[in-house]
Protein backbone atom coordinates (compact mmCIF):
# COMPACT_ATOMS: atom_id res chain seq x y z
CA UNK A 1 0.00 0.00 0.00
CA UNK A 2 1.34 3.51 -1.02
CA UNK A 3 2.27 5.73 1.93
CA UNK A 4 -0.75 7.95 2.83
CA UNK A 5 -3.44 5.58 0.92
CA UNK A 6 -5.28 4.77 4.53
CA UNK A 7 -5.24 8.45 6.03
CA UNK A 8 -8.10 11.47 5.35
CA UNK A 9 -7.99 14.20 3.38
CA UNK A 10 -9.64 16.93 3.14
CA UNK A 11 -10.26 19.02 -0.04
CA UNK A 12 -10.42 23.04 0.57
CA UNK A 13 -11.16 26.20 -1.70
CA UNK A 14 -9.13 28.54 -1.31
CA UNK A 15 -8.28 32.07 -3.05
CA UNK A 16 -4.51 32.49 -3.37
CA UNK A 17 -4.57 36.14 -4.39
CA UNK A 18 -7.05 37.38 -1.33
CA UNK A 19 -6.53 34.47 0.95
CA UNK A 20 -9.86 34.37 1.43
CA UNK A 21 -11.40 31.21 1.98
CA UNK A 22 -10.23 28.04 2.95
CA UNK A 23 -13.71 25.70 2.85
CA UNK A 24 -14.19 22.02 3.00
CA UNK A 25 -15.85 20.86 0.43
CA UNK A 26 -15.07 17.23 0.22
CA UNK A 27 -13.10 14.91 2.77
CA UNK A 28 -11.96 11.83 0.87
CA UNK A 29 -9.78 8.62 2.25
CA UNK A 30 -6.26 8.62 0.79
CA UNK A 31 -3.86 10.53 -1.18
CA UNK A 32 -4.64 8.84 -4.02
CA UNK A 33 -8.57 9.83 -4.61
CA UNK A 34 -7.51 13.57 -2.76
CA UNK A 35 -5.01 13.96 -6.12
CA UNK A 36 -8.42 13.25 -8.14
CA UNK A 37 -10.95 15.21 -5.62
CA UNK A 38 -8.38 18.21 -6.15
CA UNK A 39 -8.46 18.13 -10.02
CA UNK A 40 -12.35 17.34 -10.34
CA UNK A 41 -12.76 20.39 -8.04
CA UNK A 42 -10.58 22.41 -10.10
CA UNK A 43 -11.87 21.29 -13.76
CA UNK A 44 -15.25 22.76 -11.63
CA UNK A 45 -14.13 26.05 -11.45
CA UNK A 46 -15.36 28.92 -14.44
CA UNK A 47 -12.55 30.87 -15.69
CA UNK A 48 -13.55 33.92 -14.14
CA UNK A 49 -13.20 32.30 -10.71
CA UNK A 50 -9.63 30.73 -11.69
CA UNK A 51 -8.84 34.40 -13.29
CA UNK A 52 -9.54 35.66 -9.45
CA UNK A 53 -7.50 33.06 -8.07
CA UNK A 54 -9.89 30.45 -6.61
CA UNK A 55 -8.18 26.72 -6.63
CA UNK A 56 -8.56 23.24 -3.98
CA UNK A 57 -5.81 22.20 -2.47
CA UNK A 58 -5.92 18.60 0.25
CA UNK A 59 -4.81 18.44 3.49
CA UNK A 60 -4.55 16.01 5.70
CA UNK A 61 -7.35 15.76 8.45
CA UNK A 62 -8.66 14.11 11.09
CA UNK A 63 -12.10 13.90 10.24
CA UNK A 64 -13.45 11.16 8.70
CA UNK A 65 -14.72 10.95 5.33
CA UNK A 66 -18.56 12.09 4.82
CA UNK A 67 -19.58 8.63 3.41
CA UNK A 68 -18.59 6.86 6.15
CA UNK A 69 -20.40 9.66 8.50
CA UNK A 70 -23.31 8.80 6.95
CA UNK A 71 -22.75 4.89 6.56
CA UNK A 72 -22.26 5.20 10.57
CA UNK A 73 -25.51 7.45 10.87
CA UNK A 74 -27.69 5.41 9.21
CA UNK A 75 -27.05 1.83 11.08
CA UNK A 76 -27.93 3.75 14.41
CA UNK A 77 -31.75 2.98 15.70
CA UNK A 78 -33.90 5.93 15.51
CA UNK A 79 -33.92 7.56 19.35
CA UNK A 80 -31.02 6.34 20.26
CA UNK A 81 -28.30 8.77 21.10
CA UNK A 82 -24.60 8.67 20.25
CA UNK A 83 -22.14 9.13 23.30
Amino acid sequence: MKDGEDYPYAIMRHNTRTFEGSVEVAVVTGITQAAQAVQYHNSKLTAEEREVGWSHYSIRTTKRPWNEVLESRSNNKPGTMRK
